[in-house]
């Protein structure tokens, strides 16, 4: 339906009244939300506001599950399941265990699940229809929410005007409390409307946007492939490994990169054809290059929440890719349907909780392994006087650096101060400072007692103090080397 239709003779309050009977539940969810929202931004008892927080995370959930359920179980006695779904936002349910599931990410992994499941409901497995059902959800939802915005916002100058032209007091939590109303009910409502009467409508994208994708966002997808080629074609020649950061960078490349092919039937005028239709090819040296990066990245740094969230990720995308190899299977639907299997265990078990694991991998599996290795010694030099205060009497001034440095090549460096050393020289220098014998045994204890000095490091302009430092000892070549660093602060001389 057109939205110059919607709002003739009326018949926008007719749809309104058809969305209440045929989402009773949606509706009733959302003006809870409403009630919920409205006390918790008047009321100051914090112990019940920390009851109602965890109601409200859970609403976009059980939103979902109302949305499905209204659209699936449409006979009894299933019906009844649709009918019950408000209960579970009872803050009965609610208490210390729910608040700390939220901050798992088991927790935020089924967030991603329901979404996930949310954007197939309707199980189109033309690859046309399920993006038609995906901007079906995203333009409701973006028309609902800039109608009722500029609703609030009419109402808002209405009432600074009320107050300015007959001199009242203005009350800030007045326009708090329409926004919240209408923030809450009127954007359900505009959105359940919408999908309802745009359900058959056939999405087409406008020509100004269709300018900016081909004119714009497709060519520099194109310029930053060919960058990436380059890097691929250099770390080839050169037979290295790729820098660990460069995972993060085809990451995003190919994230952009299926949106952007995933809209190409709604364009007005399809462009660059050949590089959507051949792009399972194109990227998978691509793909490569972030495997090989992404093990680089752990294996130098660690596994950590961010690093299993783009592991997830990268499994995700090269099983997209390679579907497409085969038209049978490449459908956008049966990605989704391997995406939310892939995440299933990481949101119910939890042993698999992201930190956990990260923990577990880096403590039972890095260090133990590097232990148990008759031809490698880790040491980890930090300050642990927290208390330690810095004198600058003598020195011209302070900058407050705190990261990791980051390596070139053969080299530290700390861009902040225009710094560069090679990491043989940093480590020789220090030990040399510090009177150790370089080709002598491995001496730990005395390098845990030269701590102080060791982790300060002068230059003819500056004093660098580290708040750590990872080195290892090579049992064969009887060398240290550094592997990584924390900087602490930079003294300028």
């Amino acid at each position: 339906m057109n939205l110059k239709n919607l709002f003739k003779r009326g018949e926008i309050l007719t749809h309104f009244r058809t969305t209440f009977v045929k989402s009773p539940v949606e509706m009733l969810i959302a003006v809870y939300a409403c009630s919920i929202f409205l006390y918790m931004f008047n009321s100051s008892e914090h112990t019940i506001l920390a009851k109602l927080l965890p109601v409200l995370v859970l609403m976009p959930m059980v939103m979902i599950v109302a949305m499905m359920s209204n659209r699936f179980l449409q006979r009894l006695p299933f019906r009844a399941v649709y009918y019950a779904l408000p209960l579970l936002l009872l803050p009965v349910w609610t208490g210390e265990m729910m608040l700390d599931w939220m901050k798992t990410s088991n927790f935020w992994v089924l967030q991603v699940i329901f979404l996930l499941l949310f954007l197939s409901c309707k199980l189109r497995i033309d690859n046309e229809s399920f993006m038609n059902q995906i901007m079906l959800l995203i333009c409701s939802l973006a028309v609902s929410s800039f109608a009722t915005g500029l609703i609030n916002g009419g109402i808002s100058i209405i009432y600074l005007t009320f107050v300015y032209i007959f001199d009242v007091d203005f009350s800030g939590s007045i326009l708090a409390n329409v926004t919240i109303i209408i923030g809450t009910t009127g954007v359900t409502l505009g959105f359940l409307t919408l999908v309802r009467l745009w359900e058959e409508k056939i999405f087409r994208i406008n020509s100004v946007l269709s300018s900016i994708i081909n004119y714009i966002v497709t060519p520099a997808l194109i310029v930053y492939t060919a960058i990436l080629y380059a890097y691929f074609i250099k770390i080839v020649v050169a037979w290295e490994l790729p820098r660990g950061g460069v995972a993060y960078m085809v990451f995003t490349f190919s994230i952009l990169s299926v949106m952007v092919k995933s809209i190409q039937p709604m364009l007005n005028r399809r462009m660059f054809r050949w590089f959507f239709g051949n792009f399972q090819i194109i990227a998978l040296p691509l793909l490569a290059m972030f495997w090989v990066g992404c093990c680089e990245r752990i294996s130098a740094y660690g596994l950590t929440p961010w690093r299993i969230s783009m592991v997830l990720c990268g499994l995700t995308m090269t099983v997209f890719v390679t579907m497409f190899f085969f038209k049978k299977w490449g459908k956008y639907l049966f990605a989704t349907a391997f995406s939310v299997a892939l995440l299933l265990p990481f949101a119910l078990v939890p042993e698999l909780e992201m930190k956990k694991l990260s923990e577990r991998w880096t403590v039972e599996e890095k260090y133990t392994d590097m232990a148990e290795s008759s031809n490698y010694r880790d040491l980890r030099l930090k300050n642990y006087n927290n208390e330690k205060t810095i004198d600058i009497a003598k020195y011209n001034g302070l900058i407050i650096i705190t990261k990791y440095f980051y390596f070139y090549d053969d080299s530290i460096a700390l861009r902040e101060i225009d710094f560069r050393i090679s990491k043989n020289t940093f480590v020789s220098d220090q030990l040399r400072k510090i009177s150790y014998p370089e080709d002598g045994e491995f001496d730990e204890e005395y390098l845990k007692n030269n701590v102080e000095e060791f982790l300060i490091y002068d230059t003819d302009k500056f004093r660098i103090l580290f708040r750590s430092i990872d080195l290892q000892y090579d049992y064969s070549s009887r060398k240290i080397t550094c592997r990584t660093a924390i900087t602490e602060a930079v003294l300028i001389k």
